[in-house]
């Protein structure tokens, strides 16, 4: 079996690379390969690009522990993905997450706690309403609005015809 995480360093950037070889579930195991490769590119001081191969992102919390795990092991593995979204948060250099395909939970709360996100792939036309918010949330950063979350805009729009966020008045991530 290949390493779950790789971390690589080319420069001033060091990329992390999630790859279990089918869905990129974020089991214990995986959790933890992620930290040790974290732990690398804090100790380079670079900029960390996080990525993954195959066709999506990550499929989320690793199901089977739900379904067949321990209670003991289900605590620690949301612990562990609790405490590497923190790590991300607030990592001492920018996180940079690009996303192809699906991330499901887990994957998704990695993505949403990097500083920037760029996301790949067409939405289908059936979604063709949502794309212009689709395209804003993934490219915005953290520190600016919370346009990454569409959750918080109205279906109203003001004069120009653009959607506006809650109360309009732009939230703050963090």
């Amino acid at each position: 079996m290949t390493d779950l995480a790789t971390y690589s360093r080319s420069g001033p950037f060091g990329t992390v690379v999630i790859d279990d070889g089918k869905a990129n579930v974020m089991s214990l195991a995986m959790l933890n390969a992620l930290h040790v490769a974290f732990d690398q590119a804090e100790k380079d001081k670079t900029v960390v690009i996080l990525k993954a191969r195959g066709k999506h992102f990550s499929g989320g919390f690793d199901l089977n522990v739900f379904a067949k795990g321990s209670a003991q092991d289900q605590y620690l593995m949301v612990k562990a993905g609790a405490e590497l979204a923190l790590r991300i948060l607030s990592f001492p250099t920018p996180v940079v997450a690009a996303c192809q395909g699906n991330a499901y939970p887990m994957g998704a709360f990695l993505i949403m706690s990097s500083d920037h996100r760029i996301a790949a792939g067409r939405l289908p036309d059936r979604h063709e309403r949502g794309r212009d918010r689709a395209h804003r949330a993934a490219f915005c950063n953290r520190n600016r609005t919370a346009a990454a979350d569409a959750s918080l805009f109205q279906q109203g729009s003001d004069d120009r015809g653009d959607v506006r966020p809650h109360g309009g008045r732009h939230r703050r991530l963090l």
